[in-house]
């Protein structure tokens, strides 16, 4: 199902969008208005509607930049890790603790209990999450 293509803004309106710099406001306006034209809403709602898109997609361009700028590893998950490419010690890759509780022995003092048990099973692939 198709549905009809809302009226292109004024070029007026568009100019001084794009002046002013609101790519977000500018992108959902066409459809707002149609909207306001068809169902008579009050000048404030529409103005509001339009102001919290516009703050609503720089937000989310603040948050894109900002994680780019942090040069986080995107799209690599503990999946996805190869021991054998690792430049980590295998001495170094697990502590003594979640590796012990990994192989069945009981560690002696520091963080103990499921904790520590769901940790270690994650770490050495064991844990298997059931849906029910």
């Amino acid at each position: 199902m198709t549905f009809p293509q809302a009226p292109a803004l004024p070029e007026e309106l568009d100019k001084l969008m794009s002046r002013m710099r609101l790519p977000y406001m500018r992108k959902a306006a066409p459809d707002v208005l149609a909207t306001a034209r068809a169902q008579r809403w009050d000048p404030a709602e529409v103005l509001r509607l339009l102001i919290a898109e516009e703050v609503t997609g720089r937000d989310a361009a603040t948050r894109r930049l900002r994680r780019h700028s942090a040069n986080f590893p995107t799209g690599k998950t503990l999946a996805s890790w190869r021991a054998e490419d690792s430049t980590i010690p295998e001495r170094t890759r697990f502590p003594q603790r979640v590796r012990q509780r990994a192989d069945g022995a009981a560690p002696g003092g520091g963080v103990e209990g499921p904790e520590i048990t769901v940790l270690a099973e994650l770490l050495m692939g064991r844990y298997e999450r059931s849906i029910s």
